[in-house]
């Protein structure tokens, strides 16, 4: 059996890459940021997981849909920020804190406005291929 969840596998593989932490820090939040985090800050959630707990006939397997979010006043910073988050996940496999990734596949990265705020969101999806073996 797994030794993590697959969000906190993904948690484990973005505060473990140097880029990521050279410009986030560990400010990577699962579902949403505390009140008041600095900026830049990233968030993440799944959005699908069709597969889970039932894939393949084992527990802790998937094909989950993962969204990203990288949040930033400034809207160059979070697309540049977007990509290296985007960059350290897409392609990647093997083991990450006790669970198997087959394939991680992300989409490109885009940028929306904040409605109502000087705050851009710097998007993107991700695909991971996910198993307990």
């Amino acid at each position: 059996m797994a030794s993590a969840s697959i969000e906190e596998a993904l948690h484990y593989r973005l505060v473990n890459d140097a880029t990521v932490t050279a410009v986030v820090g560990t400010r990577i939040y699962w579902l949403e940021a505390p009140q008041g985090a600095t900026k830049p800050f990233v968030t993440y959630f799944v959005v699908d997981d069709p597969f889970s707990p039932l894939a393949f006939g084992r527990d802790d397997a998937g094909h989950a849909r993962v969204q990203f979010n990288v949040f930033d006043e400034n809207r160059t910073e979070a697309l540049r920020i977007g990509d290296i988050v985007r960059d350290s996940l897409d392609q990647h496999g093997g083991d990450v804190d006790g669970v198997t990734v087959i394939y991680i596949m992300c989409n490109g990265t885009h940028c929306l406005k904040v409605s109502g705020q000087d705050v851009y969101m710097a998007t993107f999806d991700a695909m991971v291929r996910y198993d307990d073996i």
